[in-house]
């Protein structure tokens, strides 16, 4: 008698400690059997926490470009990350996290105001201070490289404040390892 009930109490404790996962705690878990899905996962994720007003987000079929405007990234002249773009890092980080199958690429750019040399300077420290902060919320540093540009690749005028605005800009971008994919198309 004792046996069989010691032989209950082992089952018992093997049926609770094997229990499968309910369908409802494996819905979340997304799988990224492809590139294409994974850029497709990573444009919707961003869609839900860049907005115009902070920046744009770009998709090709190989990578996910993230644009952060310059206004709401830093004030002029400083390589000090304001309050609403860390919020959008480190939404940014949670999803690289989740995701590591990527390497990511910041750019830093710059107006024209100013020497170049102070503009290649101040694009690589923004571009450092995005790393920064990234690996502080737990983005393993290997992944990341970053390159400042300074004025070097405009993408509107330098002739007034507005063109000048849009050239102060951060540049994400998030490009999948394909080694880590298994191309089934």
């Amino acid at each position: 008698m004792k046996k069989q009930i010691l032989g209950l109490i082992i089952a018992a404790s093997f049926l609770v400690g094997c229990q499968s996962t309910s369908e409802d705690e494996t819905a979340g878990i997304k799988e990224t059997p492809t590139i294409e899905s994974f850029v497709d996962y990573h444009n919707e994720e961003l869609n839900q926490f860049i907005t115009s007003d902070m920046g744009s987000i770009a998709q090709t079929n190989n990578e996910i470009i993230l644009l952060l405007n310059g206004d709401k990234s830093f004030d002029s002249g400083s390589i000090t990350i304001k309050e609403e773009s860390k919020n959008v890092l480190s939404n940014l980080a949670k999803l690289l996290k989740d995701k590591p199958e990527s390497e990511v690429f910041i750019a830093g750019h710059t107006d024209s105001q100013g020497s170049k040399k102070f503009n290649i300077s101040l694009s690589n420290k923004r571009a450092d201070s995005v790393l920064d902060l990234l690996t502080k919320e737990g983005v393993d540093s290997n992944r990341i490289n970053t390159y400042g540009f300074g004025e070097a690749e405009p993408i509107a005028t330098n002739m007034n404040a507005d063109g000048r605005k849009k050239n102060r800009r951060i540049e994400i971008r998030i490009t999948p390892i394909s080694e880590m994919f298994d191309e089934k198309e």
